[in-house]
Formats: C-alpha cells, sequence, structure tokens
C-alpha cells in the first residue's frame, strides 16, 4: 500500500483543478487537509465528507473528496469503510474513464492496485459479507446500527465484518423486515441472501 500515501500527500495538497466549485466545498475541504496536519483524523473526516456532500458541480472535486475519505479512514484504522470508500471511487469514475486525464487514469490505477491489496489483508482480519435482496435497494443494519460508512448501505453490497457474533437485518418499504444472526470467523466468506 505504498501507493496510499502518496495518493492522501497528492490529494490533500494539491489544489483541485480551477473551476466554479462551491466556497463551501473549498473550505471544508481546507478544514480537513488543517485538521490532518494537526493529527485530527476524525475531524478531518467530518469536513471531507461535509465537502464531499457538497461536490457535485465538479466531477474532479467530487473524486478527490472521495479519495480524502478513503484514506482518512485509513488514518483512523478503519480498513472496511476505506475499502468502501476506495470502491466508491472506481465505481464513479468507470463511466469517465476513456476520457479523463492521465493523471486521473494513473490514480484510477493505483487506487485498484492498492484496494485489492487492502482487500486482501482484510480477508485475513475480517469476514466479507455478500448481502443480497428481492427487490434490491433494501436498507442493511448489523447489530441495530445502519451499515456501510455514511450509514446507507442498501442491497446488493458487500460488508466487512469483525469476526463474531452479528445480526444482520435488511428493511424495504412495503416488506416485511428480515433478520440473521450470523457467526463469523475471520478469513470466512458468508451470505446473506433474501427475497422480501
Amino acid at each position: 500500500m505504498m501507493f496510499l500515501g502518496c495518493v492522501l500527500v497528492a490529494s490533500i495538497t494539491l489544489a483541485p483543478q480551477a473551476h466554479a466549485e462551491a466556497p463551501e466545498v473549498m473550505r471544508e475541504y481546507e478544514l480537513g487537509k488543517k485538521a490532518l496536519k494537526t493529527h485530527q483524523p476524525a475531524v478531518a473526516l467530518t469536513h471531507f465528507k461535509a465537502a464531499l456532500a457538497q461536490a457535485d458541480r465538479s466531477l474532479g472535486s467530487t473524486w478527490q473528496m472521495l479519495l480524502a475519505v478513503a484514506l482518512t479512514y485509513q488514518k483512523l484504522e478503519q480498513p472496511a469503510f476505506a475499502a468502501e470508500m476506495f470502491r466508491r471511487f472506481l465505481a464513479v469514475t468507470e463511466e469517465h474513464s476513456a476520457l479523463m486525464t492521465q493523471k486521473w487514469k494513473t490514480r484510477r490505477e493505483l487506487v485498484l492496485e492498492d484496494l485489492t491489496d487492502l482487500e486482501r489483508k482484510l480477508s485475513k482480519t475480517h469476514v466479507v459479507v455478500m448481502v443480497t435482496s428481492k427487490p434490491a435497494g433494501a436498507a442493511i443494519a448489523v447489530d441495530g446500527a445502519a451499515a456501510g460508512a455514511d450509514g446507507d448501505a442498501i442491497t446488493p453490497t458487500r460488508l466487512w465484518l469483525s469476526p463474531g457474533e452479528h445480526v444482520v437485518s435488511l428493511t424495504s418499504a412495503g416488506h416485511q423486515p428480515f433478520e440473521r444472526s450470523l457467526s463469523l470467523t475471520a478469513g470466512q466468506l458468508d451470505s446473506v441472501s433474501v427475497s422480501l
């Protein structure tokens, strides 16, 4: 994961391309960078997430904020959420990959390599649980808390869970809620699949 540190430096120290980005995005971004420099990654995460939520006017800013959030999760030693955010970055950049600049193409390739490495390490310490439902789009909770880095995980998705006992719940409007208890061991692959 040598590249992750380089991306962090690039993502955090390089200003986004000049564009008509909302001032709030840049303010939150700068506050996030300042928090990282003063070793306050939890504070930085709050600012980067606020910037990401508002960064809808520029693809580059959205991509940059996704990387900043992912890398901040790594600083917070939350690799499962870091992997989730890297996957989001790869998903939102996929449709533009043929047209993006070489800088972003290179960054995307390196993030894919680092995600592979991160998930290889997670597979030794965590459990990957594939969660699907019919119909798709069911909200997922784990142990009573909304799943995902932003608490917005829906089916289909993969979850990286710590070993041990967990309860996975699925809810979808107009359908009966579903709940399943899991007993998970590190390195295991499990699934929750249900017709609601």
